[in-house]
């Protein structure tokens, strides 16, 4: 799961350099060195998705749920320092966000394996 949401992270945030750093452009062989080593991640997570395509899917929800609740929590902060949220109002909101972040994080998904209804870890480590 962590190894999966790295991968997005780092391809997610050097593919915003290179769209964003008009300074490369004088620069064509760190560019071109970016570029391949974006390239080769991209490879790297397909891979990951054929071998294991639950623990990829699984990995880009909970990185999407992760993200979003983030995005929740830093919106009421901010709505707090601009004084629209009163901080006694916002404060079990943002409890409740950061609870939430934690038990994503630890959360471990089980998947049934048969018709039995026996159970396995999706994540064997």
């Amino acid at each position: 799961n962590a190894k999966v949401e790295c991968l997005h992270a780092f391809i997610e945030a050097h593919e915003r350099v290179l769209n964003e750093l008009s300074q490369l452009e004088r620069f064509s062989a760190v560019r071109l060195c970016v570029e391949q080593v974006v390239m080769a991640a991209k490879r790297d997570l397909r891979l990951v998705e054929e071998l294991n395509p639950r623990r990829f899917f699984y990995s880009k929800h909970a990185l999407v749920l992760k993200i979003c609740i983030s995005r929740r929590k830093h919106f009421l902060e901010e709505q707090v320092r601009e004084g629209w949220i009163a901080p006694s109002d916002a404060e079990p909101l943002i409890t409740l966000t950061r609870e939430l972040l934690a038990e994503i994080e630890t959360h471990r998904p089980r998947v049934v394996t048969n018709w039995r209804g026996e159970n396995r870890d999706l994540y064997v480590e």
